[in-house]
Formats: C-alpha cells, structure tokens, sequence
C-alpha cells in the first residue's frame, strides 16, 4: 500500500510531514512523493515543477518556503522526510528531473535508508544515473499516460536490458504489462471497482490517494500479497 504524496484525506496538504506521518499513522507500506531541487541544491518534496508562476528550479528553498507559507504550509527536504520515515515507514521518491541523482544517493546513504527506498522516473537515463550511485537502491520505471503511450512501449522493449526492479504504471495498462517478469505498483488507484479490479489481477503494489479505503477492501477481501 503505497501513499500517493502521504495521506493527505482532503484535509492535509500533500507532500508534507503532516501528511507523511498520517500515512504511517493509517498503516501504510510507502510513502511516494516527488523529489525536485531548487536553486541553491536542496532536495525538496515538491509536485509541482511550477509555484505561483516560479519553477521550483529557479527559486531558492528560502525563496520557495516563504511562498508556500503564503498558502499556509511548509515544503520538507527530502532529509526532513528520511528523519521522519526511517524505522517507521518506506520510501518511493520520484525524481522530476535529472542532475540530481547523485545528491539523493547520498542524502539516501547518509541515513541508513537505501535498503528501504524506491526511486522511481519516468526517465531511464535517470535511473541509470541512479544505479551507478549505488547498486543498492530499488528502481523503478514509470510508465503508462495516453499521451505517452507509444513511447512508454520503447522504454518497456528496453527493460530487458536496464536494470530495473519495478515498473509503476497507470491502471489502465496492468493487462498490457503483465508479461513482464517484474514486479508491478499500479497508480493511482481511488474507487472501489478499480482497487478490486487491481487485486484481482494480482499486482505487487497499489498507489493510491485513499489509503484507509484501500486498506479496508484489502481486509474484508483477504486480499493480501506478501
């Protein structure tokens, strides 16, 4: 069960450490959230490539925290949120850009937490880039918008020779995928019919904005992977 930008239920903003802690507080086995780096090299949990019409890679972390606190939140580091999960809760990080694999290697390394990372991208060379850091990491590859669909089918053809653990694709690809003999976390999965259709079809993982009611179809169906 994997918290898409923690467990924000409508009430907490996403990509935060209230919503971060609210993910392991309901019981989840990941958290995911974005990774983007500003202006002066910090690694910072952030969605959005754009905020309030200034991208996060032009704006100092200062700069971008004073922004945010406009619209009353605060935007962790990505070391704020390693000292909040470790122990307590895994890791999924998707890197928005490139450049930056190295530093959350080692941001990854210097905690203790590399074992229990994921770090995902819809960019192969990034996740080169990321298994030369360090072969100790997960990878994983995303796949699966319309739009990009014929392109994502190229990167699935290469996967037989890159190093990859996982592939995330949306739901509407799982059948599609299925002959991969890896590992399969679906995104993002909120209504009932889907959840179930995805359990059905025997995925690894589920990425979802609704943590409890996924965990809830999992116990009264007794689906469960280990």
């Amino acid at each position: 069960m994997i918290a898409h930008r923690g467990a924000s239920e409508g009430t907490i903003k996403e990509n935060t450490l209230l919503a971060f802690e609210r993910a392991i507080v309901v019981g989840a086995d990941y958290i995911e959230t974005d990774i983007q780096m500003t202006a002066d090299g910090h690694l910072v949990c952030f969605h959005d490539r754009v905020f309030k019409g200034k991208k996060i890679r032009h704006l100092t972390y200062s700069a971008l925290r004073k922004l945010a606190k406009e619209e009353g939140f605060d935007v962790p580091t990505l070391e704020d949120t390693v000292v909040l999960c470790k122990g307590r809760i895994r890791l999924n990080l998707e890197l928005k850009e490139t450049k930056m694999e190295h530093e959350v290697v080692n941001v990854l390394a210097t905690h203790g937490v590399m074992e229990s990372t994921l770090v995902s991208s819809f960019q192969l060379s990034v996740l080169k880039k990321v298994r030369l850091a360090s072969a100790r990491v997960t990878t994983g590859l995303i796949v699966g918008s319309k739009r990009h669909w014929l392109r994502d089918r190229r990167r699935i053809k290469k996967l037989q020779t890159v190093d990859v653990d996982v592939v995330c694709s949306h739901y509407r690809y799982v059948k599609k995928l299925h002959h991969l003999n890896v590992p399969l976390y679906i995104w993002t999965v909120n209504q009932k019919k889907t959840i179930r259709q995805m359990l059905d079809l025997n995925v690894d993982g589920l990425i979802t904005d609704d943590v409890v009611l996924a965990k809830n179809i999992i116990q009264d169906q007794q689906y469960f992977k280990k």
